[in-house]
Protein backbone atom coordinates (compact mmCIF):
# COMPACT_ATOMS: atom_id res chain seq x y z
CA UNK A 1 0.00 0.00 0.00
CA UNK A 2 1.17 3.53 -0.95
CA UNK A 3 -0.24 6.46 1.05
CA UNK A 4 -1.02 9.96 -0.21
CA UNK A 5 -0.63 12.89 2.02
CA UNK A 6 -0.15 16.88 0.80
CA UNK A 7 -0.14 15.71 -2.86
CA UNK A 8 2.69 13.06 -2.68
CA UNK A 9 2.43 9.30 -2.87
CA UNK A 10 4.80 7.49 -1.06
CA UNK A 11 5.94 3.58 0.34
CA UNK A 12 5.68 2.81 3.97
CA UNK A 13 9.09 3.92 4.54
CA UNK A 14 8.26 7.33 3.04
CA UNK A 15 10.29 6.88 -0.53
CA UNK A 16 8.25 9.57 -2.76
CA UNK A 17 6.57 7.13 -5.36
CA UNK A 18 4.99 10.46 -6.97
CA UNK A 19 3.41 13.62 -7.07
CA UNK A 20 -0.04 14.60 -7.77
CA UNK A 21 -0.26 17.91 -9.60
CA UNK A 22 -3.80 19.62 -10.37
CA UNK A 23 -3.48 20.56 -14.30
CA UNK A 24 -5.68 20.49 -16.94
CA UNK A 25 -4.18 18.74 -20.03
CA UNK A 26 -6.75 19.55 -22.47
CA UNK A 27 -6.59 22.95 -21.66
CA UNK A 28 -3.21 23.24 -22.56
CA UNK A 29 -1.47 23.79 -19.04
CA UNK A 30 2.18 22.78 -19.05
CA UNK A 31 3.08 19.87 -17.27
CA UNK A 32 5.04 20.12 -13.83
CA UNK A 33 8.52 19.52 -13.26
CA UNK A 34 8.22 15.85 -11.20
CA UNK A 35 11.12 15.68 -8.09
CA UNK A 36 14.24 13.13 -9.25
CA UNK A 37 12.80 9.72 -9.46
CA UNK A 38 9.11 10.68 -9.00
CA UNK A 39 6.28 9.90 -11.40
CA UNK A 40 3.62 13.01 -12.47
CA UNK A 41 0.22 12.38 -11.36
CA UNK A 42 -2.66 13.98 -13.19
CA UNK A 43 -5.67 13.72 -14.42
CA UNK A 44 -6.71 13.32 -18.57
CA UNK A 45 -8.46 16.59 -17.88
CA UNK A 46 -11.63 18.50 -19.89
CA UNK A 47 -12.65 21.49 -22.15
CA UNK A 48 -14.61 22.78 -19.07
CA UNK A 49 -13.45 25.94 -17.38
CA UNK A 50 -13.18 23.86 -13.72
CA UNK A 51 -11.60 20.79 -13.67
CA UNK A 52 -14.04 19.02 -12.04
CA UNK A 53 -16.65 20.71 -13.83
CA UNK A 54 -19.21 18.28 -16.24
CA UNK A 55 -18.74 19.40 -20.11
CA UNK A 56 -20.20 17.24 -22.61
CA UNK A 57 -17.41 17.58 -24.97
CA UNK A 58 -14.79 15.57 -22.40
CA UNK A 59 -16.29 12.30 -24.17
CA UNK A 60 -15.26 13.58 -28.02
CA UNK A 61 -12.61 13.04 -30.15
CA UNK A 62 -11.43 16.64 -30.15
CA UNK A 63 -10.80 16.53 -26.33
CA UNK A 64 -9.00 12.97 -26.01
CA UNK A 65 -6.33 14.00 -29.61
CA UNK A 66 -5.62 17.09 -27.61
CA UNK A 67 -4.99 15.01 -24.49
CA UNK A 68 -3.11 12.59 -26.71
CA UNK A 69 -0.96 14.99 -27.88
CA UNK A 70 0.04 16.41 -24.56
CA UNK A 71 1.10 13.29 -23.15
CA UNK A 72 3.84 12.95 -26.48
CA UNK A 73 5.32 16.33 -25.53
CA UNK A 74 5.20 15.27 -22.09
CA UNK A 75 7.00 11.98 -22.33
CA UNK A 76 9.18 13.72 -24.95
CA UNK A 77 10.74 16.30 -21.70
CA UNK A 78 11.63 12.95 -19.41
CA UNK A 79 8.26 12.77 -17.53
CA UNK A 80 7.15 9.48 -16.39
CA UNK A 81 3.24 10.04 -16.62
CA UNK A 82 0.40 8.43 -14.08
CA UNK A 83 -3.15 9.50 -15.57
CA UNK A 84 -6.06 8.84 -12.76
CA UNK A 85 -9.51 9.09 -13.54
CA UNK A 86 -12.80 10.80 -13.75
CA UNK A 87 -15.81 10.37 -14.74
CA UNK A 88 -16.16 14.01 -16.33
CA UNK A 89 -12.52 13.54 -17.79
CA UNK A 90 -10.92 12.48 -21.22
CA UNK A 91 -10.47 8.85 -18.98
CA UNK A 92 -14.40 8.48 -18.33
CA UNK A 93 -14.61 4.84 -18.01
CA UNK A 94 -13.51 1.46 -18.18
CA UNK A 95 -13.42 1.39 -22.19
CA UNK A 96 -11.83 4.75 -22.36
CA UNK A 97 -8.99 3.49 -19.78
CA UNK A 98 -9.02 -0.03 -22.56
CA UNK A 99 -8.26 2.35 -25.51
CA UNK A 100 -6.15 4.33 -23.87
CA UNK A 101 -3.50 1.68 -22.68
CA UNK A 102 -3.58 0.59 -26.39
CA UNK A 103 -2.64 3.66 -27.80
CA UNK A 104 0.17 3.98 -24.91
CA UNK A 105 1.31 0.06 -25.78
CA UNK A 106 1.90 1.07 -29.12
CA UNK A 107 4.06 4.53 -28.83
CA UNK A 108 5.54 2.98 -26.00
CA UNK A 109 5.11 5.72 -23.60
CA UNK A 110 5.68 5.80 -20.24
CA UNK A 111 2.00 6.29 -18.78
CA UNK A 112 0.41 4.32 -16.39
CA UNK A 113 -3.31 4.44 -15.85
CA UNK A 114 -4.34 5.24 -12.07
CA UNK A 115 -8.08 3.56 -11.22
CA UNK A 116 -9.80 6.26 -8.62
CA UNK A 117 -13.11 4.32 -8.68
CA UNK A 118 -14.76 7.07 -5.89
CA UNK A 119 -14.50 9.72 -9.19
CA UNK A 120 -16.20 7.03 -12.03
CA UNK A 121 -19.63 6.99 -10.03
CA UNK A 122 -22.12 9.08 -11.00
CA UNK A 123 -25.40 9.76 -8.56
CA UNK A 124 -27.26 7.66 -11.17
CA UNK A 125 -24.60 4.60 -10.51
CA UNK A 126 -24.65 4.68 -6.82
CA UNK A 127 -27.65 2.06 -5.93
CA UNK A 128 -25.72 -0.56 -8.22
CA UNK A 129 -21.82 0.37 -6.87
CA UNK A 130 -20.86 -3.13 -6.80
CA UNK A 131 -21.84 -4.18 -10.34
CA UNK A 132 -19.74 -0.95 -11.66
CA UNK A 133 -16.71 -1.60 -9.31
CA UNK A 134 -16.65 -4.96 -10.85
CA UNK A 135 -16.90 -4.18 -14.73
CA UNK A 136 -14.02 -1.60 -14.04
CA UNK A 137 -12.18 -4.47 -12.63
CA UNK A 138 -12.87 -6.98 -15.27
CA UNK A 139 -12.10 -4.83 -18.34
CA UNK A 140 -9.74 -3.00 -17.27
CA UNK A 141 -7.81 -4.31 -14.30
CA UNK A 142 -5.07 -5.31 -16.57
CA UNK A 143 -4.57 -2.24 -17.78
CA UNK A 144 -4.25 -0.44 -14.51
CA UNK A 145 -0.78 0.73 -13.11
CA UNK A 146 -2.54 1.69 -9.66
CA UNK A 147 -6.19 2.12 -7.64
CA UNK A 148 -6.31 5.33 -5.97
CA UNK A 149 -8.93 5.61 -2.87
CA UNK A 150 -9.93 8.40 -0.69
CA UNK A 151 -7.09 10.99 -2.40
CA UNK A 152 -9.40 13.15 -5.08
CA UNK A 153 -12.22 14.83 -6.12
CA UNK A 154 -15.38 12.44 -6.04
CA UNK A 155 -17.89 12.55 -8.66
CA UNK A 156 -20.62 12.64 -6.51
CA UNK A 157 -21.42 11.69 -2.42
CA UNK A 158 -20.64 8.13 -1.73
CA UNK A 159 -19.85 6.05 1.49
CA UNK A 160 -16.16 5.34 1.49
CA UNK A 161 -16.73 2.18 3.67
CA UNK A 162 -18.91 0.74 0.83
CA UNK A 163 -16.19 1.89 -1.94
CA UNK A 164 -13.87 0.10 -0.11
CA UNK A 165 -15.45 -3.00 0.33
CA UNK A 166 -16.51 -3.01 -3.34
CA UNK A 167 -13.18 -2.79 -4.68
CA UNK A 168 -12.00 -4.72 -2.33
CA UNK A 169 -13.97 -7.52 -3.73
CA UNK A 170 -13.47 -6.84 -7.19
CA UNK A 171 -10.02 -6.38 -7.22
CA UNK A 172 -9.17 -10.20 -5.34
CA UNK A 173 -12.10 -11.35 -7.90
CA UNK A 174 -10.08 -10.47 -10.69
CA UNK A 175 -6.48 -10.95 -9.65
CA UNK A 176 -5.56 -7.31 -9.53
CA UNK A 177 -1.98 -6.50 -8.87
CA UNK A 178 -1.38 -2.98 -9.80
CA UNK A 179 -0.22 -0.36 -6.90
CA UNK A 180 -3.14 0.20 -4.00
CA UNK A 181 -2.94 4.54 -2.92
CA UNK A 182 -4.86 5.01 -0.01
CA UNK A 183 -5.01 8.77 1.12
CA UNK A 184 -3.75 8.46 4.70
CA UNK A 185 -6.43 9.42 6.97
CA UNK A 186 -7.96 6.44 4.91
CA UNK A 187 -5.39 3.37 5.64
CA UNK A 188 -7.71 1.88 8.36
CA UNK A 189 -11.13 1.85 6.49
CA UNK A 190 -9.21 0.05 3.25
CA UNK A 191 -6.96 -2.46 5.37
CA UNK A 192 -10.05 -3.30 7.32
CA UNK A 193 -12.38 -3.57 4.05
CA UNK A 194 -9.39 -5.56 2.57
CA UNK A 195 -9.43 -7.99 5.57
CA UNK A 196 -12.85 -8.40 5.56
CA UNK A 197 -12.88 -9.78 1.97
CA UNK A 198 -10.21 -11.93 2.29
CA UNK A 199 -11.29 -13.27 5.39
CA UNK A 200 -14.61 -14.42 3.70
CA UNK A 201 -13.36 -16.01 0.55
Amino acid sequence: MLIFKDNQVRTDPGDRWGEYHPINPVAGDPPPQAAPGAKLIIYSGTPADNLFDAHPLSWGERAQLAFMSWCEQACKHGAELMVRTHARHVLCDATRCISFAEWVAEKKLPIGILLDPGALIEATMKDDLDDHIERMFRLAGRTLAGVMLGTGEPSTDLSFADLARAVAASSREWGFQGELIVAEDHVEAVTKAFAGIAQST
